[in-house]
């Protein structure tokens, strides 16, 4: 008799953890709303003006969802690479509407490089975007912009990217040590 309660408890003990697990699975799953602030907010609405309805803007995205490690790498040099992105966010990404594949970072400079660790960011952050072929778009904060010009920067932007760039940034990505692939989000 008392196997059959040590069955049954050790049976709801296990329900109990799986019920948790999948739990914290969907709460995970649930997209955290980033705030921002009234500048950035005000910066999002006149980036969406200016890339128009054929991309979306998404906010405050961490690096490590917008990668993806290289099959070739080793676990070690993964854990590694992701170690020395993990917890840095991109300010804006713009993504095709259609199909979520990333055009363009990016980034609101809200500072004036007023320690080493600012400076030291930016340049990790073109590094990454290098390293990913990806264009990065750096506007200044300011107390008004100029859709006109803001179009033509983001334009020119993508543009600078050809084809051919594309392909000597990816071949140079695949001989560095650590390398990651841009995911697009479908």
């Amino acid at each position: 008799m008392e196997t059959g309660y040590g069955l049954l408890g050790l049976l709801v003990v296990l329900l109990l953890l799986w019920l948790l697990i999948r739990w914290r699975r969907a709460a995970a799953a649930i997209p955290v709303i980033p705030k921002l602030t009234p500048v950035e907010m005000t910066f999002r609405s006149i980036l969406e003006k200016a890339v128009g309805d054929r991309y979306r803007v998404h906010c405050k995205v961490p690096i490590t969802q917008l990668i993806e490690p290289s099959q070739a790498k080793s676990p070690g040099q993964v854990k590694r690479a992701l170690r020395a992105v993990s917890g840095k966010i991109i300010d804006y990404v713009v993504c095709n509407a259609t199909d979520g594949e990333i055009i363009c970072l990016v980034e609101l400079d809200d500072h004036r490089y007023e320690s080493n660790k600012d400076y030291r960011r930016d340049l990790e952050l073109e590094g990454f975007c290098y390293q990913v072929a990806l264009p990065i778009l750096r506007v200044p904060v300011q107390k008004g912009y100029n859709l006109t010009e803001l179009i033509e920067r983001f334009e020119n932007t993508v543009a600078s990217m050809s084809e051919n760039e594309l392909q000597q940034v990816s071949a140079l990505a695949d001989a560095r040590k650590v390398s990651f692939e841009p995911l697009s989000a479908t």
